[in-house]
Formats: C-alpha cells, structure tokens, sequence
C-alpha cells in the first residue's frame, strides 16, 4: 500500500511541476533577476520535498530522525529571532526541549498529545502577562513558546506519521500546505495586484491567497488515494483548514521575524532561508490537522 501511495504521489508530483513550469514559461515569463530567482527556487523545492518525504517513506527511526533534526535547526532559528526581538529565553534548554519531545514520541500514551492543547494556552497567558523578557516569569515562558513551536508541533507531525495510515495522512497534509504556498507564490508574483498584509508580509496578495484556496481545495480530489479513509466531505473541510491555517503560520512567522528585524531565519536554503522559513506552515499546521481528524472522526 505505502508503495503503490508513493508511486501515485510522485506521479502527482511531476504533473504538478510540469503545469508550474508552464505557468512559468507562458503566463508569468520573468526576466533577468526575477527569472533566475524562480528558477533557482524551482529547482530547491525538489530538496525540500525530498528532506520530508523520503524519511517519511522510510518510516520508524528514520522519519524521527529527520524531524529531530528539524527540531534541532528549527529550534536554534526560532530562540535566535526571539532573542534579536528582545526576548531573553533559556535557548539551549529549550531547543533541548524540542528535540527531546520529537524523540520521545515513539512512547508517548495515546492521551499526551491532548497536552498541547493546554500548554499552548498556559504558555500564551504566562507569557502575555509575565512582567517583563528579563525576569525569571518572562524567561521561563519564553522558553515554553519555543518549545512549543517548532518543537512539541512538530512532534504532533511526528505522532501522526507513525499511525497505522500515518504515511498517507502525512502526505496528505504536507502536500496540501505545498500546493496552497506555491499557487499563492506563482499567482501573487506574476498577477498578484492587491497587498494582503504590506507592512508583516509584503509579498502576499489578495490573488495569491485566493489561488491558494483554489489550488489547495482542488488537490484534495486526486489525493484521495492516499488517504481512503477520509470521506470526500473529510478532505475537503481538511483542505479548507489547511488553506486558511498555512499561511497564518505563515505569517505567525513573519510576526516573529519583523519583531527580530530580519528577513529570514537563517540562510540554510539557498533563496528559502532557514529551515523554519520552508517548513513553518507546515509545523504550524500539525496540530490542527490532528484535532481536526479527532474531532470529525466516526
């Protein structure tokens, strides 16, 4: 089964790339720096989806492995953008943190991932009303944040990789957050005309986000396959969740970079950034992708 599910994934993969390399050629046509720039990003998305999708396939070891790693790079971009923006968190311990919680999913009891739902509440009301970055309260709940994202986020990603039909809701959920930031991007950049949010994200635009429910809703169709168990109804409404949730992470992200005075996390990825800026919708979305199959389940 995950053989015949990476087979077709691939398959949809490739149709995908050859309908944005004619976007690209006969729609937007850029030239000079622009050109090389789509290009380049063109050709490191095949990394990127490879960076996921590969351990994913592989599975156990493998796929922990890799998201720890992931923790562990996420982890360091995101404690140093909250330390430029003024914040004074325990970053060592913390990244500790989030890469323990990414190994330790292999044993968590089927109830722990409920935790998250109440240390992401505890976490933003000690931190919204700790008394100031440098006091013990404010460290203390920086810290948390951290860990809780990309760390325990990312573990929930994890814990969902490693069910029964983990492989294929895995994909699932990280091709749909592929699709809906490269509709948006190929759209927003070649007719995008109308500014969503110019000052936090200048480089989204009414068009793009627009073609990136489309795209993302439209997806869910062919995707069918690889997860059977959802019904049509399922896939759709994760869709929708997924095309609104994407690009919040997103620009939850932005928040944190603009408050940090940067561009990007980090320059790990040639014309991306940092491991955080391919895959923070992503990492942002796990938890309420999760929620929502608990919720909607039979």
């Amino acid at each position: 089964m995950k053989d015949e599910i990476a087979i077709r994934v691939l398959a949809l993969f490739a149709g995908l790339f050859v309908a944005a390399a004619l976007w690209i050629l006969l729609v937007w046509r850029p030239e000079g720096e622009a050109r090389r720039r789509v290009w380049t990003v063109y050709t490191v998305e095949f990394g990127i989806l490879s960076a996921i999708l590969v351990p994913a396939y592989l599975g156990g070891a493998w796929w922990v492995g890799a998201a720890a790693m992931l923790a562990a790079r996420g982890g360091w971009e995101f404690f140093r953008a909250l330390e430029q923006g003024g914040e004074a968190p325990y970053s060592r311990t913390g990244t500790l943190m989030g890469i323990a919680a990414v190994l330790s999913v292999p044993f968590w009891p089927t109830w722990f991932p409920h935790l998250l739902l109440l240390a992401i509440a505890v976490a933003y009301a000690g931190h919204r009303w700790a008394a100031g970055p440098e006091s013990p309260l404010g460290r203390c709940t920086s810290t948390l944040v951290g860990v809780l994202y990309p760390g325990l986020c990312l573990s929930i990603l994890v814990w969902i990789g490693l069910s029964e039909e983990g492989f294929g809701l895995l994909l699932f959920v990280y091709v749909l957050v592929e699709i809906n930031d490269v509709a948006a991007y190929l759209v927003g950049s070649s007719i995008g005309k109308h500014k969503l949010w110019p000052t936090l994200s200048p480089g989204k635009t009414l068009e793009g986000n627009l073609a990136g429910v489309l795209a993302t809703l439209a997806v869910t169709f062919p995707l069918a396959f690889a997860v059977p168990e959802l019904s049509l109804g399922r896939r759709l409404g994760a869709g929708l969740l997924i095309a609104v949730a994407a690009p919040a992470g997103d620009l939850m992200a932005s928040w944190v970079k603009r408050r940090a005075g940067i561009k990007d996390f980090s320059s790990l990825v040639p014309t991306q950034g940092g491991a955080l800026d391919v895959y923070d919708s992503t990492v942002a979305v796990s938890p309420l992708f999760y929620y929502f199959l608990l919720a909607t389940s039979t």
